[in-house]
């Protein structure tokens, strides 16, 4: 660690951080330094979040008069998310617990999915290839870094169950066993107990078999290196076996095709990882100078796999395209191999986890009440224009910030929430009521609610100031998105050649959501199945998402109730580098683009995803009349009710993980300043892929900088 371990400070003074940034690693690393009573009376947290709302690319918004949820695209809590799913829970419980009820519990936020389909081409048709993930017994927030041995053989089992009898036989005995302890209690109760003893002399039993089984490979073989060559010749031999058994029936049958698939990209994996040393001392970061795709061609994959629908679905889900450029895929393979093994060996209770009130109502929300509760300031309203450094000192010595608005009436505090049925919710613009609108006119010619205060290219003016080494603050923890880095710490950049690497080789990409409100059901849009996941459709929108679980928690008039919500999103073409907030343009130009792709999606796309939303007519062009609008246009203009977004400019971009550039990232603790701290996704916090969990356990790293708090986190295995 760079930074200096902390010091002891005067009793009767805590020590004062100031937190740049309210997206998840920012609300993270203030909920760590918070999290007990004894670090709370040590530290003095104030949170600094520009416009009114805190979630960062998480954020989301109540629009009037539906309440329905508008977001930035999509948002999934993944069962691998060890640590979000801790975190998650411990708000829940400490809220409850505080007598705070108005999100309900941790178990009614989370919604599981688990079936997952990947759009397969063949010659003029759209094949779906449908996969009903095996559940676990595991519960959510409640593991570490692997699953008990018993979740691995139940989720087998289920796997088997379905390629013998289909998804749908797999979903009737799921279903069965979930309504159990609600029909017949005694029963449920009696198979828990027995499962549970059950469950304990396997755990026994079952590792120490697989230990000897281990140690004697190893004995056999010579040692542990031996061992693993001898598992990747096995593995070689079984990947030549079914490529010759499969072969001739490959054009004949999509089920064998599908099967050479899975078995070559399988064995493959475990061919590279252990040819690169991912068990010896290279671990995951030595794949990192290959494209996945590069990768698994060098490890010996057949085309026709490393081309199939499996491993399109991965870069099109994660928009793994430089530049936002279908045509240029670039993924680090060790970000993807460590991310795959994750998702698919780590994974908690379920594959993935949708929001009930989707991620800024269901996690980020609570984390600011909570937070609120604990005594930690929120200054809403704050943008950070630049950090200012004592090369020679080597601390932070001023954070200049804008003060956007002045509260009305002399209060203090900003209050962000908004009650949707006795939950606070994030309103989709500022409450005005709250603010002194007389304020700042005679800096700009508009009044502030012609404003977005939240674009970084916004052209309101407020009125800077800046906060004080010593006087204001003593340690600064920066968690905003890298994207902002040249603008806000430009100083930093030109001084630190670590930097400069950095925000160079980690880019991000822009991207763009759609969001329709059906008035006929999933079945009605030519969809028979459970709520899925799709990905590998037409691009640029290649990704589903099914949200019509969202109804529940808005409040639409009677007569105008969607019967289903879906998104779809992709990549959206955009330069390397945002440009500077001069820009003002910026964020226009790409939103039009963004309406233009969603309008070709809908005029000409539409029908091989949703059959029934399509004209009789024309089976690739929207039938606009099933699209709900609560002002009853007609014709084309429905499409204006719905909600297209282009998440462009440095805020918003999603973070990449190019091949070859893990390397150059820094660690929360490794800024070279004895008071700062870096927190995002963008950090070298273990997980690389920009996702809620990366965010979350640099937060935490970050916190543990300044308190050596948190001690437990569990993704350090993998870092």
């Amino acid at each position: 660690m760079q930074n200096p371990k902390h010091e002891p400070i005067e009793a009767e003074r805590r020590e004062r951080v100031a937190i740049l940034g309210g997206g998840p690693a920012g609300l993270v690393a203030a909920l760590s330094l918070t999290d007990t009573e004894g670090l709370r009376k040590r530290y003095d947290v104030t949170v600094y979040q520009v416009g009114w709302r805190a979630g960062g690319k998480c954020a989301t918004g109540r629009e009037p008069p539906t309440n329905r949820i508008l977001q930035n695209g999509s948002h999934y809590i993944f069962g691998c998310y060890a640590n979000a799913l801790r975190l998650l829970r411990r708000t829940y419980e400490e809220l409850n617990e505080r007598g705070n009820h108005e999100f309900g519990t941790f178990e009614e936020a989370l919604r599981p999915v688990s079936f997952i389909v990947a759009q397969q081409k063949s010659g003029d048709q759209t094949l779906d290839w449908r996969v009903q993930l095996p559940t676990n017994s595991q519960p959510p927030g409640k593991g570490g870094v692997w699953l008990p041995l018993w979740c691995y053989t139940e989720m087998a089992l289920k796997f088997l169950f379905q390629m013998l009898f289909g998804w749908k036989a797999l979903n009737r005995v799921d279903g069965f066993l979930s309504a159990l302890p609600q029909k017949h209690p005694r029963l449920a109760a009696l198979l828990d107990r027995l499962l549970h003893g059950w469950t304990q002399i396997y755990q026994a039993f079952g590792t120490v078999v697989l230990a000897v089984l281990w140690g004697g490979l190893r004995l056999l073989s010579g040692g542990r290196e031996r061992a693993l060559r001898l598992v990747a010749a096995n593995f070689r031999f079984w990947r030549g076996f079914w490529r010759v058994v499969l072969r001739p029936f490959q054009k004949r049958s999509i089920k064998a095709l599908r099967l050479w698939i899975m078995a070559d990209l399988s064995t493959t994996l475990g061919i590279g990882a252990i040819d690169d040393g991912v068990f010896g001392h290279t671990g995951f970061d030595g794949l990192d100078q290959w494209d996945f795709r590069q990768w698994l061609l060098r490890h010996g994959a057949d085309e026709q796999s490393v081309d199939s629908p499996l491993v399109w679905t991965w870069y099109n889900s994660i928009v793994a395209f430089e530049r936002g450029d279908p045509r240029a895929p670039n993924i680090s393979a060790g970000a993807t191999v460590r991310g795959l093994v994750r998702a698919g060996l780590s994974y908690e209770g379920a594959f993935t986890y949708q929001l009930a009130d989707e991620v800024g109502d269901s996690v980020i929300a609570p984390m600011c009440k909570l937070l609120e509760e604990r005594g930690v300031r929120f200054e809403y309203f704050h943008r950070v224009r630049r950090l200012e450094p004592d090369e020679e000192s080597g601390v932070i010595r001023r954070v200049w910030l804008e003060r956007q608005v002045k509260l009305a009436h002399g209060a203090s505090t900003y209050r962000p929430f908004h009650p949707v049925d006795g939950a606070p919710c994030w309103p989709l613009r500022p409450d005005y009521s709250q603010i002194d609108r007389a304020w700042g006119l005679e800096r700009n010619p508009h009044p502030m609610e012609d404003y977005d205060l939240e674009s970084f290219y916004t052209t309101w003016k407020g009125e800077e100031y800046p906060i004080e080494h010593g006087a204001d603050f003593d340690r600064v923890i920066f968690a905003m998105p890298i994207g902002t880095i040249p603008f806000a710490c430009s100083e930093i950049v030109a001084a630190r050649s670590s930097w400069e690497t950095m925000v160079r080789e980690i880019k991000g990409v822009e991207t763009q959501s759609l969001r329709l409100w059906f008035n006929v059901g999933l079945k009605g849009l030519g969809w028979p199945y459970p709520h899925p996941i799709l990905s590998n459709h037409v691009q640029p929108f290649t990704t589903w998402e099914d949200n019509s679980l969202l109804m529940n928690g808005e409040t639409w008039p009677p007569g105008e109730i969607p019967r289903a919500i879906s998104s779809v999103f992709g990549s959206l073409v955009a330069p390397d580098y945002p440009p500077g907030p001069e820009d003002h343009d910026y964020p226009s130009k790409q939103s039009e683009q963004a309406r233009a792709n969603a309008l070709f999606f809908l005029r000409n796309q539409v029908g091989t995803l949703w059959p029934g939303a399509a004209r009789p007519d024309d089976p690739a062009h929207i039938e606009w009349k099933k699209l709900v609008d609560i002002h009853e246009a007609e014709g084309e203009a429905r499409f204006d009710f719905q909600h297209i977004t282009a998440n462009s400019g440095p805020l918003a971009r999603y973070t990449m993980a190019y091949a070859g550039t893990n390397g150059v990232r820094l660690a929360p603790d490794e800024s070279g300043y004895a008071n700062l701290a870096i927190a995002g996704d963008w950090t070298r916090n273990g997980i690389y892929i920009g996702s809620v969990e990366g965010a979350v356990v640099a937060g935490m790293l970050a916190a543990r900088s300044i308190s050596g708090r948190p001690t437990d986190i569990v993704n350090e295995p993998f870092a």
